[in-house]
């Protein structure tokens, strides 16, 4: 089976937003993965891809007062977006 290791933590957002990468990295070069965020205020993409590969996110504007958290899942492995309030 494939195994996926997803890394570059990203940072905290201000309120403005802003976009980011996290690389995907699968134990074996023909392993495929799907991408998706956990929140509609987290765009990822590509969705999917096969053996190393590349996910952007962006990050869209906080108008609320509070501060949120959204993560990204590829390959089993999550990571947390964090960001600042408004």
């Amino acid at each position: 089976g494939c195994t996926y290791t997803v890394g570059g933590a990203p940072p905290v957002f201000q309120p403005s937003g802003g976009t980011g990468q996290v690389a995907i990295t699968p134990s074996a070069g023909n392993c495929t993965w799907g991408a998706y965020s956990s929140q509609p205020w987290l765009q990822v993409f590509p969705l999917s891809g096969t053996g190393n590969g590349t996910i952007t996110y962006r990050v869209f504007p906080n108008f609320s007062t509070s501060q949120r958290t959204a993560t990204i899942t590829a390959g089993g492995q999550s990571v947390t977006v964090t960001q600042a309030a408004n």
